[in-house]
């Protein structure tokens, strides 16, 4: 009992800042007895059908794993606010219950220039591990107009392409790559990013580092 009363209040106190993205007590969901169970699920539900933005309703439904918690969160994928939309979308797709996701995933990030959404929906493109999904990043790169926005996009392409690691080599041409992809002028940045698609293309093509200059 001790328990389900905890997962309930962690879920009733909602998601007001990032921080609470990972505030949903899963363990005391592991820990409810199986009488609570169904109630459990119940509480969750009437969340996502309350269209109310909060991804961890999804993870909680996962972990309760039942046919009608799938159910729910196939509709979420569908219906719910963007960020819960983005996390039902990963977790079908992890699961092998929805095949093709990238084109909602880009639609949701193409019309959210958000950070918090961002975080979302880079990481279904970095699950994805595709060029089609890469050439998503890079027109999110082009498009955006969010700060913080183009720095994690930056950070998730540079990832991507293993090319974080030389991000510590001051003034190396990583480090200059992204101070031009971030640059607060639109024709540096737009430079830049011609030698970032130039970059991946020869990646494509498999390229070693050395060959690239790195």
């Amino acid at each position: 009992f001790d328990a389900f009363l905890r997962f309930k209040e962690h879920l009733e106190r909602g998601v007001t800042s990032k921080a609470d993205l990972a505030s949903l007590d899963l363990e005391a969901l592991s820990q409810i007895k199986e009488s609570e169970r169904s109630d459990a699920e119940d509480l969750l539900k009437q969340r996502v059908k309350a269209s109310v933005e909060d991804p961890r309703v999804i993870d909680a439904l996962v972990q309760i794993g039942t046919e009608s918690a799938w159910t729910v969160i196939d509709e979420a994928a569908n219906n719910a606010p963007p960020i819960t939309r983005l996390r039902a979308l990963r977790r079908l797709s992890a699961a092998g219950r929805r095949q093709d996701i990238l084109g909602d995933v880009a639609s949701i990030a193409r019309n959210h220039d958000a950070s918090m959404a961002a975080e979302e929906y880079l990481s279904a493109l970095l699950d994805l591990a595709s060029d089609e999904a890469d050439d998503v990043m890079v027109d999110l790169l082009d498009k955006t107009t969010n700060r913080s926005v183009r720095t994690m996009v930056v950070t998730a392409l540079f990832r991507r392409f293993d090319l974080d690691k030389y991000e510590e080599v001051a003034t190396g041409p990583v480090w200059h790559l992204r101070m031009g992809l971030t640059a607060p002028f639109p024709s540096v940045r737009s430079q830049a990013l011609d030698e970032l698609r130039e970059l991946i293309d020869k990646r494509r093509a498999g390229k070693t580092d050395k060959e690239l200059g790195l």
